[in-house]
């Protein structure tokens, strides 16, 4: 897998979160809807990112295309109140194109990121009544573009992507909420290309952000960062071996549970990537090896001894999921159609 090919995966697959059994019930009313019991939907699109603070509040969010990259598409927020999903229509979109990240705290604040038709950064917030865009940063000449959302509380949030300055490339965007403003937050001095897909946050002095980079022989690898409450570093990362002759690796999605516990996944050379926060250090993590290709673009972690991932894998290739029973990761039968 090369590096353009994880741009599509990563903005195209649907990620988890395990933060109340939300998710669980809204499935079931998707799956029931319609006649004869089989799912009926009154809009196209596709979801890329989800949050829950309780079993009445869940946010998803998209954009009305398969890709969400099409000028003529708009981003698509939907809402679980406990007994239903419900389309929202944010009057502050007139520019917009998709969403691809979510985050909340409470039914009264919410995060949406994504990106404009204009190709701007695109940041929306949620107070419990509306949601509303708030100006954000676009830093690089070209183009600029949010892909994941973390937020601590109504005074801090994250945000992390990437964009295209001026000469080509992407280089690495990450953005912090103050409470009142959006602002750049510089990252370590990264020789680009460089790209950002997902953040996670336990606490003002933890935040990791995961993505990839691309060699100059056209082979990408993973990139984690760290935030320590003063300033990002970048820490080493468990690339397969031979990543660089068999198209790369790279990481999709981030889970963090405490400052000791997280897990990243992605693709690697022969199949998924996952790699886990030991409390000092990196440690690549054996996955399921399914036949054929597979990677892993959404992650969710409940404890030590719990945690979900989320992907494509096998021949097909068909959905995937793997969960962490906290000594191996092993994958889980999925429905099939």
């Amino acid at each position: 897998m090369n590096f353009s090919t994880a741009r599509v995966l990563s903005t195209a697959a649907a990620a988890i979160a395990l933060t109340s059994s939300a998710l669980a019930g809204a499935a079931t009313a998707v799956a029931a809807s319609g006649p004869g019991g089989t799912a009926s939907f009154l809009f196209r699109g596709v979801l890329d990112g989800v949050a829950a603070t309780s079993a009445s509040n869940a946010w998803a969010v998209g954009c009305t295309a398969y890709d969400c990259s099409v000028k003529t598409d708009t981003p698509l927020i939907l809402h679980w109140n406990g007994a239903a999903w419900r389309r929202q229509d944010p009057r502050a979109l007139a520019d917009g194109l998709a969403l691809y990240g979510v985050a909340a705290t409470s039914a009264r604040d919410a995060w949406a990121v994504g990106q404009t038709r204009s190709y701007k950064t695109l940041i929306l917030h949620w107070n419990g009544g509306a949601w509303t865009r708030v100006p954000s940063p676009n830093p690089l000449a070209v183009s600029d573009l949010l892909l994941g959302v973390a937020a601590l509380s109504p005074r801090s949030a994250w945000a992390v992507g990437w964009g295209v300055p001026t000469g080509g490339g992407w280089r690495e965007l990450t953005m912090h909420w103050n409470g009142k403003a959006w602002k750049v937050v510089p990252s370590p001095s990264l020789i680009p290309p460089t790209i950002l897909d997902a953040v996670a946050a336990t606490s003002a002095r933890s935040v990791w952000a995961v993505g990839s980079f691309e060699g100059n022989n056209g082979a990408s690898g993973s990139l984690i960062l760290h935030w320590n409450g003063t300033r990002w570093t970048q820490l080493p990362s468990p690339d397969p071996p031979n990543r660089q002759a068999s198209g790369g690796a790279g990481f999709l999605a981030v889970a963090a549970g405490s400052a000791r516990t997280a897990w990243a996944v992605g693709y690697g050379y022969s199949g998924a990537l996952i790699a886990g926060w030991t409390g000092t250090a990196w440690k690549a993590a054996p996955g399921p090896s399914p036949a054929g290709a597979a990677w892993l673009a959404g992650a969710a972690i409940t404890s030590v001894r719990s945690a979900w991932a989320v992907g494509s894998g096998g021949t097909g290739p068909g959905p995937m999921i793997a969960r962490w029973n906290g000594t191996v990761w092993r994958q889980v039968p999925t429905p099939r159609s």
